[in-house]
């Protein structure tokens, strides 16, 4: 009697056949996965970058900004530059690199109610007061995937309350 000690070729042919099936079967789960992380990356630094902005307002005294251009995806801060002698103009924040954000091409920027200004030939702003009130804000992100997020922005105390309708609801 011979003893084996290899594979047959139709044995490595099954196995890596199996591999290939359970392959094509993980890829659409793992590409939902970098979806979700990529979009709630987005929301977490679309609310930080509006705690920024509240928390400067109150310790500059003076008026900041959350700028959104909702056709490229883009959000930025800016603040007033001198509230005394030039108030009115506005300029980007010192920290653009950190304040300064695009949202990925897969994210999509919708009012479901908002109570926005727009420049005269600009982009529509929420503003955050040196007295710690702001404009109210209720902003929907969606992604490709039907994923949707609303982050509220309280005019009184400029909280900031994220729902998550596929979950529960957040206050940051």
């Amino acid at each position: 009697m011979r003893v084996r000690r290899a594979f047959t070729l139709i044995e490595l042919l099954i196995v890596v056949a199996i591999l290939i099936v359970l392959t094509g079967m993980m890829v659409p789960v793992l590409q939902s996965g970098l979806g979700r992380s990529e979009s709630r990356g987005a929301l977490v630094r679309i609310t930080n970058i509006m705690t920024l902005a509240s928390s400067m307002a109150v310790a500059e005294g003076r008026t900041f900004r959350l700028n959104i251009d909702p056709q490229q995806g883009r959000f930025w801060v800016t603040h007033e530059r001198d509230p005394i002698n030039e108030p009115g103009v506005y300029v980007p924040y010192r920290l653009s690199e950190l304040t300064d954000f695009r949202l990925g091409s897969a994210i999509t920027v919708r009012w479901h109610e908002l109570e926005l200004r727009e420049q005269q030939e600009g982009d529509p702003f929420i503003q955050f007061h040196a007295d710690g009130t702001s404009e109210r804000l209720t902003l929907v992100l969606l992604t490709e995937g039907g994923k949707t997020w609303t982050i509220m922005v309280a005019p009184m105390t400029s909280s900031i309350r994220v729902v998550d309708f596929d979950m529960t609801e957040e206050t940051l």
